[in-house]
């Protein structure tokens, strides 16, 4: 994987995006210590100032990886901060995707129960949101 730099990344939206998307290819791609790099980058420049898409992005981005890592507890967590950021963004697709998120991590820590009634009210939303 190309190692990113700064001066290469045109725009403070790529500053922000680039890495978390390297990080995301990365992990994919089983290039698990350049996508760990990556997201320390993405997370070293989101901050609360940030815009709450990008920070629920990033959060996404953070469960995703934890998911891939086998930490689900961590995966639960960070799918979580993903829907706050996104309720408070106003961002309702959003809210339901991460609800979605946080009923394929409860599944992985064991909670069946919590993970069928968060993906019920995922594909709702969706459904509702989606014009169904």
């Amino acid at each position: 994987m190309q190692q990113l730099t700064r001066s290469r990344v045109a725009t403070p939206i790529s500053l922000i995006d680039s890495p978390r998307f390297i990080g995301t290819i990365g992990f994919s791609r089983n290039q698990i210590p350049e996508a760990e790099q990556a997201l320390r980058e993405a997370e070293e420049l989101v901050n609360d100032a940030t815009a709450l898409r990008k920070q629920a992005a990033l959060a996404a981005t953070q469960g995703e990886c934890c998911m891939r890592l086998g930490a689900p507890e961590r995966a639960l967590a960070a799918f979580r901060r993903q829907g706050e950021l996104y309720r408070r963004a106003g961002a309702e697709l959003g809210e339901y995707l991460a609800l979605g998120n946080v009923g394929s991590a409860q599944l992985e820590t064991g909670e069946v129960d919590a993970a069928i009634e968060s993906l019920r009210k995922a594909v709702d939303g969706l459904r509702l949101w989606g014009g169904e």
